[in-house]
């Protein structure tokens, strides 16, 4: 968890490996990189390496390269298409599970549950929040963590249990803030909001969406915006205030 001048390296090694174009280094420098990122709770900044490193995962026939790629191109389709989502996500875990990448095992088997949720399979979704959440017993990185309470709280969220999820989110929210991982944090408390909202709290709904507004914004974290702007809204004309 110390990721002080890994970066720099890091930019070092895909030169060094384009320089001598070696595609077996190139694609694992590449995927590091969009890892560090992960873990430290900017996941938007790795999706240039993470699009280059999948493209030589698959001219290599490299599984665990494959790995992040296929992991961060789910999160959209648990919007679109959970039930493919859901199977998709088996099969991360399974790679996941067979490689020992516990940082992303976690947060797959969370956003599994919310698939899940999301068509009506409750007890199947209850079954892999609880082994998302023994996986956050063992998982080192506060971020991942973080993301493992958040997913987990949408899950709850979409089960109407309303005030577990609330903690969960909350949990999260504190955890990546407080290891400066600013765009989950953002995703923590915008969750930690719309819990409210769904709740009728509004004004403290309106206050961790503000936040979260705040941290998108510090962050340069556009993809968020829209969601955040909408929550806020929909806060406003709950108050009457058009």
């Amino acid at each position: 968890n110390n990721y002080e001048g890994v970066l720099s390296r890091l930019e070092t090694a895909i030169s060094m490996a384009r320089e001598s174009k070696d595609e077996a280094r190139l694609g694992s420098a590449l995927s590091w990189i969009a890892n560090v990122y992960m873990v430290t709770g900017f996941p938007s900044r790795s999706v240039p390496y993470l699009s280059e490193s999948a493209e030589m995962a698959r001219r290599l026939n490299n599984e665990p390269l494959l790995l992040l790629p296929l992991f961060f191109g789910t999160w959209s389709i648990v919007d679109r298409d959970p039930l493919q989502a859901a199977e998709v996500l088996q099969e991360v875990i399974d790679i996941a599970r067979a490689h020992n990448v516990i940082e992303v095992l976690g947060h797959a088997l969370a956003y599994k549950a919310i698939a899940l949720a999301r068509v009506g399979r409750f007890d199947e979704a209850r079954g892999f929040i609880d082994e998302a959440l023994e996986v956050e017993k063992v998982t080192t990185a506060p971020v991942k963590r973080a993301d493992i309470h958040i997913g987990v709280a949408m899950a709850l969220y979409d089960m109407d249990a309303l005030d577990r999820g609330r903690e969960h989110a909350r949990q999260g929210a504190e955890l990546a803030f407080n290891a400066r991982g600013l765009e989950c944090a953002c995703a923590g408390h915008y969750s930690v909001g719309r819990g409210k909202l769904e709740q009728h709290r509004i004004e403290d709904a309106l206050t961790d969406l503000g936040r979260s507004l705040s941290l998108a914004k510090d962050a340069k974290f556009e993809g968020y915006l829209n969601a955040i702007d909408g929550s806020i809204a929909a806060a406003e004309f709950e108050m009457g205030r058009t």
